[in-house]
């Protein structure tokens, strides 16, 4: 029984399985808070892309 006790083989293992049940814990946690925060992102990236590929396309129009 101490010789079980003190094995460390399998303490790797257990290390990261609890890991990532405390990323997966803090991700079902805060998960409409990231949802929402990667949706308002990407619809900020979007309408950056959106005015500099409208104002390119006219400078590319009138220059010719």
């Amino acid at each position: 029984m101490r010789r079980f006790w003190h094995d460390e083989s399998a303490q790797a293992s257990v290390e990261y399985i609890l890991m990532l049940s405390v990323v997966v814990g803090f991700f079902m946690t805060f998960r409409r808070f990231i949802v929402q925060r990667f949706g308002q992102l990407q619809a900020s990236i979007q309408s950056q892309i959106m005015r500099n590929f409208s104002s390119d396309a006219a400078l590319h129009h009138y220059s010719m």
